[in-house]
């Protein structure tokens, strides 16, 4: 049973614009359905909604950005690919992705708000250099230097194994978790009904959102 949570203040959008949200991951783990879930999502509380994926094909293990912009009407999105400085909330589903050039371009200090989940990954070059290691605590440093205290990490990929058997919710944690911490502007149940209309696996990934919301939740309090 996942504690009761308090539901957060969700960011107000102003009239006329738009809040620009980008979700990283890697190809054949589902980021581009938290991008579609989230849209989805936008449409059923009466908002508008535009999503694109960007910067590289969807491919197992390839590099995935997903662009989405949300309004509160559809007339006040006039583009959907999200500008340098432009994100207000990164959803990091990967590390390598999330601390990358290219993504935190997008980012802006004072701005942008950040859930990364930070598992550590084998990768494809281990078999060639068995010294070989991702730099996991300097991804982190890169995203902290940029976004300062507006930034958070759980190893979601763990969580998601340990309480759901498979790590493929990681990135729906994640999306939990930036909710919870304010910086998505949909309401639970607009998420709700969209992961029902998807249709896929609709109890697990209810409760892997959750959970998310429930692993930041704890694992900050922890840390206090």
């Amino acid at each position: 049973m996942i504690p009761d949570l308090p539901t957060p203040v969700l960011p107000a959008i102003a009239k006329g614009a738009t809040h620009n949200v980008v979700i990283t991951g890697v190809g054949g783990t589902g980021v581009v359905t938290i991008g579609a879930i989230l849209a989805q999502a936008a449409q059923i509380d009466g908002m508008g909604a535009g999503m694109m994926e960007m910067a590289g094909l969807a491919q197992k293990g390839g590099a995935v950005h997903i662009h989405c912009r949300l309004a509160n009407s559809p007339d006040d999105i006039s583009a959907i690919r999200v500008a340098t400085g432009e994100t207000d909330v990164l959803i990091g589903g990967d590390l390598v992705v999330s601390a990358g050039a290219k993504t935190i371009g997008l980012t802006a200090a004072g701005r942008t708000g950040a859930v990364v989940n930070n598992h550590e990954i084998v990768t494809g070059d281990f078999t060639r250099n068995t010294e070989f290691r991702i730099p996991h605590d300097q991804l982190m440093l890169s995203l902290e230097a940029r976004l300062k205290e507006r930034v958070a990490f759980f190893d979601a990929s763990n969580l998601a194994r340990d309480m759901l058997g498979d790590s493929i919710y990681s990135n729906m944690m994640v999306f939990g978790a930036a909710w919870q911490m304010g910086y998505v502007p949909v309401t639970r149940d607009a998420i709700v009904a969209a992961i029902t209309l998807n249709g896929a696996k609709i109890d697990l990934n209810i409760r892997a959102f959750d959970l998310g919301r429930w692993g930041w939740d704890n694992l900050t309090k922890n840390a206090g």
